[in-house]
């Protein structure tokens, strides 16, 4: 949201090069219910203390269901730190499981690469020219302990307007 014509408190250059904020929406998704959204300064990273409004909300949202706790999170919030505060909150008597969608960073290119040339690679063909791979994985962050990642590896060699392309076009999500 463009806020360049406007002189509020916490107002800074986003990553788009508009002035605006770095907004923090948490809901409670079944009950509709909005437990918080912290208007923090554009400049801020989307991530940046987001273990402190973690903790209050998933303490609100205990004491407004009995339902089971999901936490889910877009790329910007793959971090150790953020997984750690959640399995804080994680009991016997009451779970919390989180779903974060992985930032590949850097090794998403080497591994879409291993995993594309492998004879062992089970590929599902959707269509004429886009391939799909799904493998698993089992990781032991330090802190956290043992998480599961997903990962689908994607390959066009033909564009939706049935167009072929000189180089396959690749995408790695987890």
């Amino acid at each position: 949201m463009n806020n360049s014509q406007n002189k509020k408190e916490g107002l800074s250059r986003v990553y788009n090069g508009v002035d605006g904020y770095a907004p923090l929406a948490c809901y409670l998704g079944a009950d509709g219910y909005c437990l918080e959204l912290a208007q923090r300064p554009g400049s801020s990273h989307s991530a940046h203390e987001t273990e402190h409004n973690l903790q209050r909300v998933l303490t609100m949202a205990k004491r407004l269901t009995a339902a089971l706790l999901l936490v889910r999170a877009d790329s910007d919030f793959d971090s150790v730190k953020l997984m750690w505060e959640i399995r804080q909150a994680h009991t016997e008597d009451r779970p919390v499981d989180f779903l974060v969608k992985w930032n590949p960073r850097r090794s998403g290119c080497d591994m879409a690469s291993r995993i594309a040339e492998s004879p062992d690679t089970l590929w599902c063909l959707h269509r004429e020219g886009k391939r799909e791979a799904v493998w698993e994985e089992t990781l032991a962050l330090e802190s956290v302990g043992s998480v599961r990642r997903i990962y689908r590896l994607t390959e066009w060699t033909i564009d939706r307007k049935r167009q072929n392309l000189l180089v396959p076009d690749w995408n790695l999500e987890g």
